[in-house]
Formats: structure tokens, sequence, C-alpha cells
């Protein structure tokens, strides 16, 4: 195992992947951070690696994307100015060059892994779905302000942008979105949308570039109604709950997938 990541082999043609819940840094990175630990947190994705279980393949980054982000194109992989993170203030100084390489090979050698992976799955199974799951903030404001607009901010985003077939639109994504606003949700039903705010990264396109014929990768976005993104505090049962209905997705999908 890769000490920036964890790529767990299975027998089921579902990978579920956390590649923004990593929070740790190396050192020559964090010493000239002007960011602190608290709020490179909030705009992480945290407790999603636990919601890779849903299958026994997935791909859990431990690295924060303030390192590098695999979401981005390799251009864009490193953060280095405010606009480049939410205007936040990243550095102290303008980093060494050496500091910015060495984290692009990281993000080279973790792309590379990715393909030798993907292609066993391709001659493993064929055909397989990738769950590309993040969270997302919407208490913008301030940890004591409103929540953002609910109308521009539901439950959970589903991406698809990216996908190239539109037999997997028919066959996956169809299934996604009838099976998550149909979940019992405490007596109510999450307001689920495709492709609002968030459509899907370089995670998601670049494998739909290379295995276009056999990859159909769904961004999933959950709204951090699960925890205060300010404080970082879990709320265990609303968590458990959001887990326990991915899981369902995950198994619909799956039989969606064998048909």
């Amino acid at each position: 195992m890769n000490e920036n990541w964890k790529i767990t082999k299975g027998d089921k043609p579902l990978i579920a992947t956390a590649i923004h819940s990593g929070h740790k840094v190396r050192s020559e990175v964090e010493n000239i951070f002007a960011i602190s630990p608290k709020s490179r947190f909030r705009e992480e994705d945290p407790f999603t690696e636990i919601l890779t279980d849903i299958s026994d393949n997935s791909i859990i980054i431990s690295t924060s994307r303030f390192e590098f982000d695999l979401n981005r194109n390799r251009e864009k992989a490193v953060y280095l100015q405010p606009k480049d993170a939410w205007n936040l203030k990243i550095y102290k100084k303008t980093p060494p060059p050496i500091i910015k390489e060495n984290s692009l090979k990281l993000y080279d050698a973790f792309y590379q892994n990715l393909r030798k992976y993907l292609d066993e799955q391709k001659i493993k199974f064929g055909k397989f779905v990738v769950f590309d799951i993040h969270s997302y903030n919407h208490q913008r404001k301030g940890e004591n302000a409103a929540f953002d607009d609910p109308q521009k901010n539901p439950e959970i985003i589903v991406g698809t942008s990216n996908m190239k077939t539109s037999a997997w639109k028919k066959r996956i994504t169809n299934r996604i979105l009838n099976d998550f606003p149909h979940a019992d949700f405490f007596g109510q039903k999450l307001d689920t949308r495709l492709n609002v705010k968030f459509t899907g990264g370089n995670f998601a396109r670049w494998i739909h570039q290379n295995y276009p014929n056999s990859a159909c990768v769904l961004s999933i976005e959950f709204k951090k109604i699960f925890m205060n993104e300010w404080s970082g505090k879990l709320n265990e049962n609303i968590f458990a709950k959001l887990h326990q209905i991915l899981q369902t997705v995950a198994n619909a999908t799956l039989q969606a997938l064998e048909k």
C-alpha cells in the first residue's frame, strides 16, 4: 500500500472512491503553509473514506487536496494562489519549484497506478461503475451564518457531464436518480439533482477518456448535512443513515449492471 493512497481490489464491478478525504501533507509542504489545518479540513471531504466500504473495490486518498488535487488537471493540481482555493491564502510565500515538482510526482504516480488498476478491472469485468464520492459545504458565510439557499444546494448531487456513452445514462444514472430521492431519510426524501453546481472533475474525466466503453463514473456529492463543517464534528445518526442509503443504491446499481 502506498502511504498516500490505498487501492483495494475486490470482486465487485463497482469501485467506490474518496479522493478528497485525505488530510496529511508532506513536512516540506506543511512547513510553508499559511493555511491552518482547520481551514484545510473544512475544504476537504472528511469521513467520505468510510463510505467506500459499500464495495470491496475501493480507492482512498490519504493526502490532502491542498498538496495535490487529483480532481483537477495537472496544470492546476497544486494550489498556489488564493484564487485556486476558495480565496484562501495557502502559502506564507511562493513555494520553490521543487515542492510543486515533488507533489506532481505523486500526482503522476497515482494516475499511473490508477491506469494499471483499471486495466485489471476492464479485463476482469468488461464494464464497471465508479462511485466518485465527495461532500460539499453549505454554510459558506460563517459558522453562525444562515445556511446557503437549499434551492441551489440539494442534499445529493450526481455529476455525469463527463460521461461519454448515453447507454450508461439510461441504464445506471436513471436508476440512481430514482433510488436516492425515494429512500427514507428520517421520514423525508433527499433532494437529489443531476449536474447542479458540480458535474464531475478531472478524475471522472480521465477515467471516461481512457475507458470510454468500460467505465461509468458517477460523481456523488453529499451536502455536509452529516457534520458541522466549521467545527468538524460528525453527526453519527445522519451519517449512518446516508451510509445505509448509499449502500442500498450501490446494491441496486450492481443489479442494473448485471442486467
